[in-house]
């Protein structure tokens, strides 16, 4: 009887789901939930934070004209797609070798994980000469305890004429 007067009093004071989560709780039962919204938030804000970091390590290597570092950064099976065409991993390191690159911000970041792999697209605001600004995309595999880029590609802000 006092746990009827229990569950009466909870769920007029907190709501019906809360009753039946408290008898669930007080009978010992238990039930399989999906991922709740939290965990999931907590996990995108995770891949979000690795992938702004990784990027960010790539962009300095490259504004620091480290061609070694950029090199070591790209999958030996990188491939590329800009508005001109594909292009590959010997071409992206020569695209980027001596580019002056005087800074660069990363906007709109959105990641998405699955297993070995990080997709990371994001907005580059890129100064200096010989990067395109604009919408990218990278995606990025884990190899052993480091990642390395697999493919890279961009869109530059087209101006109507």
């Amino acid at each position: 009887m006092e746990l009827l007067t229990l569950l009466k009093s909870t769920s007029y004071k907190l709501g019906f789901s809360v009753a039946l989560f408290a008898l669930c709780a007080l009978l010992g039962l238990s039930f399989n939930t999906p991922l709740n919204a939290g965990e999931k938030n907590h996990q995108q804000q995770k891949n979000l934070e690795l992938g702004l970091s990784l990027e960010t390590k790539f962009w300095n290597a490259v504004q620091k004209g480290n061609d070694k570092r950029i090199s070591s950064m790209l999958s030996p099976i990188f491939q590329g797609l800009s508005i001109s065409g594909p292009y590959t991993r010997k071409q992206q390191i020569d695209g980027l070798a001596g580019t002056p690159l005087i800074g660069f911000g990363i906007n709109q970041p959105e990641a998405t994980r699955s297993g070995k792999d990080l997709v990371f697209s994001y907005m580059l605001v890129a100064i200096g000469d010989g990067i395109t600004s604009g919408p990218q995309v990278t995606v990025w595999r884990k190899k052993g305890s480091s990642w390395e880029i697999i493919s890279h590609s961009y869109v530059p802000f087209l101006v109507p004429g």
